[in-house]
């Protein structure tokens, strides 16, 4: 929703009586040129817009909802390599096994994990 607010105060304004201006703010008590406001939208609005148009140019198998998808990824990792992800990070059993270009996507994984809210509780420890 857009709103029209003030320069000065970022209070909203209203429509001018006086032909001069086209609007006047309540709280500074004045008329004001259309240079003297500034249109805002409320970020929601702008928030909800923003994924309307990627949803239109992103291919929906790259949209994911986080922490789970990437839960659900370190738990992948975890049973792929039979080890968990505490293990893996503090090295308490030999990770040469993994592949290296593995092992940065799994401390990525984690990162966005935690990143996006994921709880520790959360992850095999």
């Amino acid at each position: 929703m857009e709103q029209r607010l003030c320069n000065r105060c970022d209070n909203k304004v209203i429509k001018s009586e006086l032909a001069d201006y086209s609007y006047q703010c309540l709280e500074c008590d004045e008329d004001l040129y259309v240079f003297e406001t500034y249109i805002h939208q409320s970020q929601n609005n702008n928030f909800q817009e923003t994924v309307k148009e990627l949803n239109k140019i992103v291919p929906k198998e790259n949209w994911k909802e986080q922490p789970i998808t990437s839960l659900n990824e370190i738990n992948r990792y975890e049973e792929l390599y039979g080890i968990s992800t505490f293990d893996f990070f503090n090295k308490n059993k030999d990770i040469s096994v993994i592949p290296i270009e593995v092992q940065g996507k799994w401390i990525n994984t984690v990162d966005t994990y935690f990143n996006f809210g994921g709880k520790i509780t959360g992850i095999n420890c």
